[in-house]
């Protein structure tokens, strides 16, 4: 479908343009050109006096700071989208092509709804053993309010009885805009497996291994468990088949477990993948009923994989045949796993953007993870005998003292200092609250081989330290609009 006018409309000539519906808080702005006004008015009957110029386009960009240039380039807001879908003129092609943008837009638009900062005080609904070993726990507000939605696969920091902070993966999808309740299953035998008190504190969900929903003609996707990872996978496959243009590419999923002692009660009813048993019970777990193979996934199986094209009907209108390796692979396991299907997925063709991974350390505890492998290390975990210390903050001239009374991370000591570092997690996981050692030693999981550390997890572990942090830019623009309004 082509729409009359000029053949090049290139940035900087003198056609009019307009805006249309800036007013909804941070809603994404599209440009038209006049012509495209009276081309769509007139084919959906509508009023053009209805689409008015709200203000300049560039005064409003450059007021609130977001809008860049190759934005004007955007023609069509969500809203006026669903109006295109709606006219039964519109051919088949191009009705399912803004359907998908639609739904891309909804998903961006779920972004920290219902989001929080600090924590948040949740009560435990429920509790449900997933096997003999893993145990899981059904978090819902304490006040009437609604959760903040997530992406699958992201994570919840929980601050435990004793004060202790933990990091556990959601491991169930509800919805993708109301989450009724948050689930995070835990390995028995634990230290925090043993609290059970009738709330929590929560930071807001966070994590960056996350399904990719965002492409308009998704990938394949290949997800890949082991362990307790399977909770984290399973999370991602409802979302995937719940999702409408996700759904359209069939996924692969691939688990490995001792047997079907370590499988998730509720899995065993819909078995949908290939799945792989280590060590299966002899009269007790059935082949090609409980499980597919004896062993692990092995080089050459997925290499038969990889190597096998598949096909996608993403406009519906003729199969295209994809190359093997052009495929999404998520991987959620213990970090020796995690290791050696990335080294066989690289070697059978994947490159390394199309791998994603998330590490459990033995008590299902995500694991901050790099390009060089897990980050944490037994010891980097020893605290020394410090009894106190100064902590120099460079880029702000600032110092605080640290004490082994107050045992507080180098993040809550800048922001007793008045400074607000960026982060996420404050678990050691995320990565956002990087920042680069000048002087002095630091131990804990924060610290890493690079010169850098995480602020969460890190503690002096010199008499003196000097750190270099990033402040974080989002709030500041946040007080400088308050002030501004």
């Amino acid at each position: 479908m082509s729409v009359p006018g000029p053949a090049s409309h290139p940035l900087g000539s003198p056609y009019r343009m307009r805006v249309v519906a800036v007013s909804r808080g941070d809603a994404e702005v599209y440009a038209f050109f006049a012509h495209h006004y009276d081309y769509w008015t007139s084919r959906l009957e509508l009023d053009r006096s209805a689409w008015e110029c709200v203000g300049s386009i560039a005064q409003l960009a450059y007021a609130e700071g977001f809008l860049r240039t190759c934005d004007l380039m955007k023609l069509f807001i969500c809203d006026l989208m669903k109006l295109f879908i709606s006219d039964p003129r519109l051919e088949k092609m191009n009705r399912m092509f803004f359907q998908r943008k639609v739904k891309l837009f909804e998903d961006q638009a779920l972004l920290g709804n219902n989001s929080w900062n600090g924590w948040k005080e949740l009560a435990v609904l429920r509790t449900v053993d997933e096997t003999e070993g893993i145990k899981s726990f059904y978090l819902e507000p304490t006040e009437r309010a609604s959760l903040a939605a997530y992406l699958p696969g992201q994570s919840v920091t929980v601050k435990l009885a004793d004060g202790a902070i933990q990091r556990w993966s959601i491991s169930d999808w509800t919805s993708r805009d109301k989450p009724q309740y948050y689930r995070i299953s835990i390995k028995r035998g634990i230290a925090s497996s043993k609290w059970m008190p009738n709330s929590l504190s929560l930071c807001r969900p966070t994590g960056s291994f996350t399904l990719d929903w965002k492409p308009l003609f998704p990938l394949r996707q290949i997800y890949i468990s082991a362990g307790i990872g399977i909770l984290l996978i399973v999370t991602m496959l409802k979302a995937h088949l719940s999702h409408k243009v996700l759904k359209q590419t069939p996924p692969v999923w691939i688990h490995v477990a001792h047997n079907k002692a370590d499988f998730p009660f509720e899995i065993q009813k819909t078995i949908c993948g290939r799945i792989f048993f280590t060590s299966p019970r002899s009269g007790m777990d059935l082949l090609m009923h409980d499980y597919h193979e004896v062993g692990r996934p092995t080089a050459s199986f997925f290499k038969d994989l990889i190597e096998s094209s598949y096909f996608m009907d993403p406009m519906q209108i003729r199969p295209v045949q994809i190359p093997g390796c052009e495929s999404i692979c998520y991987i959620c396991g213990p970090p020796s796993f995690e290791k050696d299907i990335r080294c066989i997925l690289k070697a059978s063709g994947v490159s390394d953007q199309n791998i994603r991974s998330e590490v459990f350390s033995n008590s299902g505890v995500p694991v901050a993870n790099d390009e060089n492998g897990p980050i944490s290390n037994s010891e980097q975990n020893l605290q020394p005998n410090l009894r106190d210390a100064t902590v120099r903050f460079t880029k702000s001239g600032k110092s605080a003292a640290w004490t082994c009374k107050e045992d507080c991370s180098i993040l809550e000591l800048a922001e007793k200092t008045g400074l607000m570092p960026e982060y996420r997690c404050r678990a050691g996981v995320c990565g956002s609250c990087v920042a680069t050692l000048g002087s002095g030693k630091v131990c804990g999981q924060g610290q890493r081989g690079d010169g850098t550390l995480l602020l969460c997890t890190a503690k002096p572990a010199t008499g003196e330290v000097s750190i270099e942090i990033i402040l974080e830019q989002a709030n500041q623009l946040q007080q400088k609009r308050k002030r501004q309004l």
